[in-house]
Formats: C-alpha cells, sequence, structure tokens
C-alpha cells in the first residue's frame, strides 16, 4: 500500500467527489512540513503517481519531475520551467507566479491557486494546493503546499523565484 504525508485525496469528477485515502497515511501537513526529509518524500510519491500542476481555470502548467529534460517537467527551463513563459508558476510577471494574481502559486492572499493534481485507474484525484497563502481553505480538504517546497525538491535548495 502506498503512503503519502497529507491529510486527504478527493476525486475530481462531474458527479461525485469521492474521498481517495486508502492509498495514504493521514498525517496532518503541519507535522510533515516540519521535516525536509519528509518534504522530499511527499514530492518524491507524488513524481511516482506522475502527478502533475494544473491551474485553477485548467491550465496544464506541468509535471512534478526534476528532469531538465522531460517536455512536461516544471524543471525544464525550455518548456513548462521556462520563467518567460506566461503559463510558467516561475514566471514573476505571470498569471500563475506572480505575487498579485490571484491564480498565482506565489501570491500569499491568491484565492484561486494551482492544485497538484495526479490520475489512478483514469480517475483524477487532487493531492494538494501549490501557494503561499497558508490560510488557504479550497474546496478539497487537502494541504497547502508552499511552491518554495516545490522549488527546493526541484533544484535542491536553489529556488526558482
Amino acid at each position: 500500500m502506498r503512503k503519502l504525508f497529507f491529510a486527504s485525496l478527493l476525486a475530481l469528477s462531474s458527479l461525485t467527489s469521492a474521498v481517495h485515502a486508502d492509498f495514504f497515511t493521514l498525517v496532518p501537513f503541519q507535522q510533515y512540513a516540519e521535516s525536509r526529509s519528509q518534504v522530499f518524500a511527499f514530492f518524491d510519491q507524488l513524481k511516482s503517481y506522475g502527478a502533475y500542476v494544473v491551474g485553477d481555470d485548467g491550465q496544464y502548467l506541468g509535471e512534478v519531475s526534476r528532469s531538465r529534460f522531460g517536455t512536461k517537467s516544471l524543471n525544464n527551463d525550455w518548456t513548462y520551467g521556462n520563467t518567460y513563459k506566461n503559463d510558467c508558476i516561475f514566471n514573476s510577471s505571470g498569471l500563475y507566479g506572480s505575487c498579485f494574481s490571484n491564480f498565482s502559486a506565489f501570491n500569499t492572499y491568491a484565492v484561486n491557486p494551482p492544485t497538484i493534481r495526479y490520475k489512478q485507474n483514469g480517475v483524477e484525484f487532487v493531492a494538494a494546493y501549490l501557494t503561499m497563502n497558508s490560510s488557504f481553505l479550497g474546496s478539497y480538504q487537502v494541504p497547502n503546499i508552499n511552491p518554495c517546497c516545490l522549488c527546493d525538491w526541484l533544484k535542491a535548495m536553489d529556488c526558482c523565484h
């Protein structure tokens, strides 16, 4: 049985939103966030599921991967990791990366931050919100992940924003 360090997962469906907790150990996010090794384990597990980031408006923003050459990787400077692209979460002037946009991971007041998702047996699940807004309470009962934790995991302490 696979395990991750977050509260719960909800299925995305037009008909239902079923809790998908059977794969995961339910640990409060504050507990897991205290340990760098647990943060890295969280992203390693997401990577093993083929997780990806999606804007609140449905825009695909890249996959959770350390690959510098993967065409969909957030760590590829030519595609989804390109800080000059409008749909990059690391573009400090873009819709998903500025400190002013409500769709941005880096806005401490964002009300529509991106989500980290993955698919299991054809069903899409939300694993976390990617946001610096620590008080954000979205419609899915999942943790808020600071995007700098993702940067840390991608670049090994070389934060990208």
